[in-house]
Formats: C-alpha cells, structure tokens, sequence
C-alpha cells in the first residue's frame, strides 16, 4: 500500500516497509486497547484502581505511589513514562505523592527480576504445592492481597 501500486517483481518495493498510522497506534494500545478492538481497560485504568481501590486501606499505599517502577520493552515509547505520570496525577486524589521511574535496563530487567525472585523464599510461598494441586487442581492460582481470591 503507499502512493503507488506494489509491484512483487520490484526490488525498491521487496525491501520498504510502509508504516502509517502504525507507529502511534501500536504504543497507544498499551493506553487504549481498543485500538486493537480488545475490550479491555487500559494501563491507567488499570494501575489506577490498583492504587487508588484495592490499596486504599493499605498502610503501603503511600510507599507504592511513591514508587511505580517501569519495565518492559514498551517502557522504551518516546513520551511513555511522562504520558504515564501525566494521566495517573490526574486521576489520584489531589497532592497524592507520586513517583513514576523507569528501569535502567526495562528489556532485561523484569527478567532478572524474576529469576532473582524465583531463587528466594517468596517464590517458595507463591508455587502451588503439589498438595494444593491435587486438591484444587490446575485452574488454581494462590490467592495474594491484590485480590485474586481462589473460587472453586
């Protein structure tokens, strides 16, 4: 698609890669998923009933939005940790502290993350058991306190 018509047998056409309304639409989609045509909340909405309901009564709710750290490789979108900032503020109650930072390395650090959180001890209680297994079976997912109560 572009300007002219592709032609297959052109070498000029075999090697450019027309982008459009692409190059915006795809970040986008982390804020805007129906972009996509998902119906699903986006990363604010998201993050915004994390912090603002499910944290309410939470004595660390102050150190979290103090502290929202970024990574993954879409962290990377020119604008996206200032958007992101941007639309929290205004969302959070007035002059509620917030602190928005980025991973020095958001492609490989949520990996090792992971794997150092793997090796500890939170791993450990986080596993299901293989008792846990064989009573609730493989649809379960241990309950934590952001709420993903276990319903059989």
């Amino acid at each position: 698609h572009g300007p002219w018509a592709f032609d297959k047998e052109s070498v000029r056409d075999a090697h450019q890669l027309h982008l459009n309304v692409e190059r915006i639409r795809v970040p986008e989609v982390v804020f805007q998923p129906s972009l996509a045509g998902l119906d699903q909340a986006g990363l604010v909405e998201i993050a915004s009933g994390i912090l603002t309901q499910r944290l309410a009564h939470s004595p660390h709710q102050p150190q979290v939005l103090r502290d929202i750290f970024l990574t993954g490789g879409n962290t990377l979108f020119r604008g996206f940790e200032e958007r992101l900032r941007d639309e929290l503020v205004a969302v959070l109650p007035a002059g509620a502290p917030l602190g928005v930072r980025r991973a020095q390395n958001p492609v490989a650090d949520a990996w090792r993350g992971a794997a150092r959180w793997a090796a500890g001890d939170g791993a450990k209680r986080a596993f299901v058991s293989r008792a846990e297994w064989l009573e609730k079976g493989g649809d379960y997912i241990k309950e934590h306190d952001l709420g993903n109560a276990y319903a059989s």
